[in-house]
């Protein structure tokens, strides 16, 4: 054990380079944790939602009314808004999260207007307009550092200094050991491969930092961007237009029913309909103008009701009232006079005696001729 100790006692400690590139590293694995999360989090609620939106609808607007079959069209366009709206809400946070690969050389400059060539640099990269000036600000610093034209001009450089230190070092192998010139060339190749490698690590760095910066872009344009505002807008016009459909479709059974039980009213009226009764659109029933009172309002706002007893009663005594067989023998107030015998027989109120006399009764000389 403690010889295993040793090496981790002697080890140096990391650079500040190589911290820096830990630490974004580790900020890239934490913005990928925190869309992840929130995008199953999403997708759970998402889920929940619509599931639940669907049970409760759907019992109200099925069965479809007669002649709305419309309604399914409008439901089914709904739902699929609704649906397809969570699941590209969600997908944009697990779009998020797929790798940033971008190559140094191709990425676009977004300082300079778009042209064709640069929106297939940003295409070939994966890059937005918005994340290639994300990307390129770091690569852009690291150029003016190194007092370079652009980051790859910095990636030239070093491949440059590699290339002549490998140069520098295959010279050396070929002098005598222990010359003079050897201990320069090697000298040379170890310097040149020291500021190659600074270079390779700045530029690794300043790829990471600008990796950090992509992300941060797409993490924010998932959580404010356009896109998921007009997702999230679908997604509730989705749930809103279900629930519209839903209780139409309620509404519109209820009204059929309550036209129904107005007809069937009419009908246990036994004539209610020629007499003025009727229905309006919204299935109540209507009393006739007869019935209103003088200064608008109804004499009587509850709505008739049959008495069968008397209905009973009333085709009994019809039946039993004679009247003229032919027409020759019908007299002249014969409809009164049947009339009044028939409420006489049903039990109904009837007008006073000089009343029936004058309205009904024939004269004299009418009753002497007869």
């Amino acid at each position: 054990m403690k010889e295993a100790d040793e090496p981790a006692a002697g080890a140096t400690a990391p650079s500040p380079l190589e911290a820096g590139i830990a630490h974004n590293r580790a900020q890239l694995e934490k913005m990928r944790e925190h869309l992840r999360t929130y995008g199953s989090a999403v997708g759970a609620l998402a889920t929940a939602v619509l599931a639940g939106v669907g049970w409760a609808t759907l019992k109200d607007i099925a069965p479809v009314p007669e002649g709305r079959e419309w309604l399914i069209v409008v439901a089914g366009v709904a739902a699929l808004a609704a649906l397809g709206g969570a699941v590209l809400l969600v997908g944009l946070f697990f779009a998020a999260q797929r790798r940033i690969v971008f190559d140094t050389d191709t990425i676009p400059d977004a300082r300079t207007p778009w042209d064709a060539t640069r929106k297939e640099a940003g295409r070939s990269n994966d890059l937005t307009h918005r994340e290639a000036r994300a990307a390129r600000a770091p690569l852009d610093d690291l150029a003016d550092e190194e007092l370079a034209a652009d980051v790859a001009a910095v990636e030239g450089r070093q491949y440059r200094l590699a290339r002549t230190a490998r140069r520098y070092a295959a010279q050396a192998a070929t002098l005598e050991a222990g010359s003079s010139e050897r201990a320069r060339a090697t000298a040379r190749a170890e310097q040149l491969q020291a500021e190659a490698d600074r270079l390779a690590d700045a530029h690794r760095a300043a790829a990471v930092q600008a990796a950090v910066r992509v992300l941060e872009t797409r993490q924010r344009q998932v959580f404010d961007g356009r896109q998921s505002r007009i997702l999230s807008l679908v997604v509730v016009a989705g749930i809103v237009g279900l629930f519209v459909v839903a209780d139409y479709s309620r509404g519109a059974r209820a009204l059929d029913a309550a036209q129904l039980a107005c007809a069937d009213k009419l009908v246990a009226l036994a004539g209610a309909e020629l007499a003025g009764y009727s229905c309006d659109a919204r299935g109540r029933l209507v009393a006739p103008a007869s019935l209103v009172a003088g200064d608008g309002s109804a004499a009587d706002e509850e709505e008739p009701t049959a008495d069968v007893g008397m209905l009973e009663r009333l085709a009994a005594c019809e039946d039993a009232v004679a009247r003229p067989a032919s027409t020759a023998d019908r007299v002249e107030g014969w409809e009164e006079r049947a009339a009044m015998a028939i409420s006489l027989c049903a039990g109904l109120p009837v007008q006073a005696a000089d009343d029936a006399t004058a309205a009904g009764e024939p004269d004299e000389d009418d009753s002497g001729d007869g």
